[in-house]
């Protein structure tokens, strides 16, 4: 049998520079808060649902069921014939569940938009009767068309040709300022749907006045879907761009609270661990404590710079919208311009890891021990033993810094959690009063920002 070798007592085992895994069991208290948890509470947080992705999957189905239902009534489904569905399509495209300020100035382009694909429309339908005029010379054969007021004649060839060319013209210039422009992509999908069905209509007019009294149903029918998601979008769980900036200035803050986290856990881990070592290859070799943390501390720094560029994106929306509160358009801008300001130096931060990958690949030290004491020559030994020294030389480094790292984070903890309160981005909470006894120190601690509150409050 093997015995475990005797550790005398005030002395420290030997590291190899691997974490040491050690099963923690769970606690009967937290056994039996996840078994006493009702079936209903686990299936909702298993899901991944929440309040708010509720109401946007809401707010999102209301127009196309709406445009549906008022197609039910026979005024309306009369008035559009059979481009009715269009209605339907239209207040699907307007995207309703965007912000409003977002909302609005699509809005804005694609009425734009449409109006102009009107235009080309009547245009198209102009040279097409032009076209049959000059090569029909027995009467046309009409018969009932797509609205009311619209019938259509037989087909003519030249009329056809005419109009293929202006449909192909259509969607290769709208195609050509889409790619130069990706702000207009939704409203350029609208204008090519446009011009798809009028041209594909407009052969089989043989006067304008039929081709007139299209254009216009279609018109009226694009500009009801947009009307539709318009209220929607306003009076159906309304969002505002504003209200969008703030929740993402508070996830900002939480997630570089998250990376100062990740950061402690990876800087303390270079400690008592070997930064230049990689993962281990095989069961037996587990992956050390470093290695996790680093891939932590990435991970994080890559959600903050996502969420980063998303927040830049929503500031200019948020600048232009016209609101009620305490914060304007400088202040937001001045907001977005510190959040920078914090998230270079953690990016900067986040290089540590690369520099050690760096150093380990240049010098070859990322070979795993296993593989290293198999091919154990007089070199192999002289630069372990190098590697060995440098890495206890970051560890006494390391553990020099502990003490200042956790200080600064938490600083900015608190900063944070202050200026979250200050800028009313979230709730303070409730100061807990003193017990019956007067006992101060029963009470609650003080949070951020309080020691600047009381001063203020003492002063005459």
């Amino acid at each position: 049998m093997a015995t475990q070798p005797d550790i005398k007592e005030g002395s420290e085992p030997k590291s190899n520079g691997k974490a040491p895994v050690q099963d923690v069991p769970k606690t009967e208290a937290a056994v039996a808060t996840t078994q006493s948890s009702p079936w209903p509470k686990r299936l909702w947080k298993k899901s991944g649902l929440s309040v708010d992705l509720l109401s946007t999957m809401f707010k999102g189905a209301c127009p196309p069921v709406i445009a549906l239902a008022l197609y039910q009534a026979t005024p309306f489904a009369n008035h559009f014939g059979t481009i009715g569905y269009l209605v339907g399509i239209m207040s699907v495209l307007s995207f309703a569940i965007l912000p409003r300020a977002k909302f609005f100035q699509t809005m804005i382009f694609n009425v734009i938009g449409v109006c102009v694909g009107a235009a080309i429309a009547l245009l198209t339908v102009y040279c097409s009767v032009q076209a049959r005029l000059h090569t029909t010379f027995a009467p046309a054969t009409v018969s009932g068309g797509p609205v009311p007021g619209a019938a259509v004649a037989s087909y003519n060839s030249s009329a056809s040709a005419v109009c293929a060319i202006w449909l192909f013209v259509n969607i290769f210039v709208s195609n050509s300022l889409r790619f130069t422009r990706p702000q207009l992509q939704l409203p350029v999908i609208i204008y090519s749907i446009f011009a798809n069905v009028s041209s594909t209509y407009a052969p089989q007019f043989d006067t304008m006045t039929q081709g007139i009294d299209f254009v216009e149903k279609l018109l009226e029918g694009f500009l009801s879907g947009f009307a539709i998601a318009a209220v929607v979008n306003v009076f159906v769980f309304p969002k505002s761009s504003r209200d969008v900036v703030f929740k993402e200035a508070v996830a900002y803050m939480k997630a570089i609270q998250r990376v100062l986290k990740a950061q402690n856990a990876y800087l303390q881990s270079l400690e008592r661990e070997d930064m230049f070592r990689s993962n281990g290859k095989g069961a037996a070799d587990a992956t050390p404590q470093g290695v996790s943390t680093a891939k932590a501390f990435k991970a994080a720094l890559a959600a903050l710079t996502a969420l980063h560029g998303k927040l830049r994106a929503d500031l200019t929306f948020a600048k232009r919208e016209v609101d009620y509160g305490h914060l304007g358009p400088k202040e937001l801008d001045e907001l977005f311009q510190r959040f920078r300001g914090i998230l270079l130096p953690l990016i900067g931060m986040g290089s540590v890891v690369d520099i050690f990958n760096r150093i380990a690949d240049h010098r070859g030290w990322k070979v795993s021990d296993d593989e290293d004491d198999a091919k154990a020559t007089a070199e192999r030994l002289a630069e372990r033993e190098r590697k060995d020294k440098e890495v206890r030389q970051w560890n006494e480094v390391m553990r020099t810094l502990h003490e200042p790292f956790e200080l600064m984070s938490a600083a900015m903890n608190d900063g944070l959690q202050h200026a979250s309160y200050v800028l009313g981005l979230t709730k303070r909470p409730k100061a807990m009063e003193p017990n019956a006894a007067g006992d101060l120190e029963a009470g609650k601690a003080e949070g951020p920002g309080q020691e600047t509150r009381n001063l203020e409050s003492s002063l005459p």
